[in-house]
């Protein structure tokens, strides 16, 4: 029986995929002075992705100053 009106999604699963950020830091090696939260400037950042959109935030870590876009 033919599908009238509907439309067939073709795929399985969606995995989520990993990518390669290079000479990226680790957080271990973050310096000093950014750990003691001494100075504005040092920003924390998270990317969300969905399936129409991506938001990314960045956090200062003195002032807890948010900047999203």
């Amino acid at each position: 029986m033919p599908r009238i009106g509907k439309t067939r999604w073709k795929g399985g699963k969606r995995k989520a995929g990993k990518s390669h950020i290079p000479n990226r830091v680790d957080i271990s090696q973050r310096p000093a002075i950014a750990d003691k939260r001494a100075r504005v400037g040092d920003f924390e950042g998270d990317t969300i992705c969905s399936q129409n959109a991506y938001l990314v935030t960045l956090v200062d870590r003195k002032s807890l100053a948010t900047r999203g876009a």
